[in-house]
């Protein structure tokens, strides 16, 4: 604005000359699109999904990681994990698919509810594996249905829920352990190129050494408990070589034996509660209010493929709030009729909607 306003001066002397600039300036489109950000709303609460105490994997987050070579006879084919960690407990499931369609996906989503049991919430990005996953689900229920299945369970079916496109933030929660099992398995298999049987063995060892990270702070004094792992509520115990007591023979067919399996997992829940929920309370950002998105609103659609100068243009024709009321992703309507679906971070707001602030 300073130097707009010595331009002008060169040539002309404006009355209230600042406050003019100013004002043209924040009028003027092409400055406007040039800097304009994201209004990121406050964060917000954490789910209850973080809070759910019923049992490991009841709420579920699902990502891919990959692509990893093997060697298969003469050839070279690509392998792809997939990651599966309870959102209350982080513990962290690996499977490993031979593609990425959807057949793969479904078959490595069968083998992680044989192993882990049925969850009831499922929650994932919004690649097409996954989309593709959900129909095809949905169908073969309504086909169980039909055939009188009576298991309650498989009428209801899973809750899945979708991320919005471009929204990596909202699923913190595997991301940041996708990139835990990526360092792991550099440092462990490097560029080596293995068969299939040893490349599950890895992932299996990884998913081991993942599950007995620490969730609660390491104390320096050695009386103190051991730092909570999802491996305590897996196993019994932090790691998996390690037995979690001493045990006489004649235990061995004690009517007892499922107290001391419910004594340590309440023991856990208890330390999970006291330990590790308080540190999850913290918000180190996005802690001021901002004026929601509304539907009207003049936007641009912040690109991570184009410039600033070039983020295409779009109108808000349907918003979508949490559980807060605040408004966290919005649907779009480009000058060609196209429709986006994107999260408020990736929004930047031109023209607000008249007699509308928002709230």
């Amino acid at each position: 604005m300073e130097r707009t306003l010595t331009e002008v001066r060169q040539h002309y002397w404006p009355c209230r000359g600042r406050s003019l600039v100013k004002h043209v300036i924040h009028k003027c489109q092409q400055c406007k699109r040039r800097r304009c950000g994201p209004r990121i709303p406050r964060m917000a609460d954490l789910p209850a999904s973080r809070f759910d105490e019923t049992r490991a994997f009841n709420t579920v987050g699902i990502d891919y990681f990959g692509p990893m070579e093997v060697k298969r006879l003469r050839k070279i084919e690509k392998r792809y994990g997939v990651l599966f960690t309870c959102c209350a407990t982080r513990a962290v499931h690996l499977e490993l698919a031979h593609s990425l369609d959807t057949d793969s996906f479904l078959l490595a989503l069968r083998r992680f509810i044989a192993r882990r049991g049925k969850p009831k919430l499922l929650l994932s990005d919004n690649g097409t594996n996954f989309v593709g996953g959900e129909r095809e689900l949905r169908e073969s229920l309504a086909e169980l249905n039909q055939s009188r299945i009576t298991d309650e369970l498989s009428q209801k079916g899973i809750e899945w829920k979708f991320l919005p496109p471009g929204a990596p933030h909202m699923g913190g929660v595997w991301e940041r352990l996708v990139g835990s099992v990526k360092r792991a398995m550099k440092m462990v298999v490097g560029n080596s190129c293995l068969t299939d049987e040893v490349l599950h063995t890895v992932l299996t060892e990884v998913e081991s050494m993942l599950n007995g990270r620490p969730l609660t702070y390491i104390s320096i004094d050695g009386r103190d408990l051991d730092p909570l792992t999802p491996n305590h509520l897996l196993l019994g115990c932090a790691n998996a070589n390690l037995s979690p007591g001493r045990f006489q023979d004649k235990e061995v067919n004690s009517r007892k034996r499922w107290r001391q399996a419910q004594t340590i997992a309440d023991h856990f829940w208890r330390r999970w509660r006291r330990e590790y929920l308080p540190s999850l309370m913290a918000r180190s950002k996005w802690q001021e209010d901002t004026r929601n998105v509304t539907v009207g609103d003049v936007v641009l659609m912040a690109e991570e493929s184009a410039p600033r100068g070039f983020w295409p243009l779009a109108r808000v024709t349907e918003v979508y709030t949490g559980e807060d009321g605040r408004v966290r992703s919005a649907e779009l309507k480009t000058a060609s009729g196209a429709i986006y679906h994107r999260p408020v971070t990736k929004i930047c707001v031109l023209e607000e909607v008249e007699g509308c602030d928002g709230e």
